[in-house]
């Protein structure tokens, strides 16, 4: 067995101290700031911008409603009706859904785009329901959003949509045209991040899928497990 001195332990001593000392010294710190809420009492963000500009839900005691609401310097502001707010690009334009958006299996309500007061539907794939859950800066909105049939559960029959020049149209699955997508970020150059079940929802995994600019899919089983998502 090899043998160390006490001055050669000493010096590791020191220099894991020294070491320790430097990586505690320029970590950075954080402070939290409460964004506080339409009537005092819940909120939750989901969104922020490179200006600060964030954006969730909070309930309003004078409507008994969560509310989409976004803080942009001024308190929270309600965007004027039941939703969530999910996201908000660099010009302020908003995203997210109207209703409840409490029922993963059947939630209810419309994908929304909000931008100074100015609402906009975004349409829907032929199903009740549609949510929008990002926008990038070109105002390219992913989200996703039931499908005929639909029953119940509907989400079962839901696909991932991309959202521009006014029109939503369907990214699509990756095998079944019963299959199940949905899109959760998209980037700069309209890149969608979700996920994707391999066949049909009830009867495949679920895991992380890309759609390119084109629309074509990519599907990326994780290996371990049967679910995985991106954002």
């Amino acid at each position: 067995m090899r043998t160390f001195g006490r001055a050669a332990v000493f010096i590791a001593l020191a220099y894991g101290f020294v070491f320790g000392q430097a990586l505690a010294d320029t970590a950075p710190t954080y402070s939290i700031t409460s964004l506080g809420s339409l009537s005092g009492g819940y909120s939750a963000a989901y969104g922020i911008n490179e200006s600060g500009t964030v954006v969730g839900h909070s309930l309003n005691a004078g409507t008994g409603r969560l509310e989409a609401t976004i803080w942009a310097g001024s308190g929270p502001q309600s965007l004027g009706f039941e939703g969530l707010a999910r996201a908000v690009n660099n010009s302020g334009t908003v995203v997210g859904e109207t209703g409840l958006a409490v029922s993963v299996q059947n939630p209810n309500g419309r994908a929304f785009m909000w931008n100074a007061g100015v609402y906009t539907d975004l349409g829907d794939l032929g199903g009740a329901f549609a949510g929008a859950y990002d926008i990038n800066d070109a105002g390219q909105v992913t989200g996703f959003a039931f499908t005929p049939p639909g029953p119940t559960p509907a989400v079962q029959f839901a696909n991932a949509f991309l959202y521009e020049d006014g029109e939503m149209s369907n990214l699509g699955t990756v095998s079944s045209p019963t299959g199940y997508s949905r899109g959760h970020g998209i980037n700069a150059a309209g890149e969608v991040a979700g996920r994707a079940s391999g066949v049909d929802f009830a009867d495949s995994d679920k895991h992380m899928t890309a759609w390119d600019a084109d629309g074509e899919v990519s599907y990326n089983p994780s290996g371990v497990g049967n679910y995985s998502t991106a954002q």
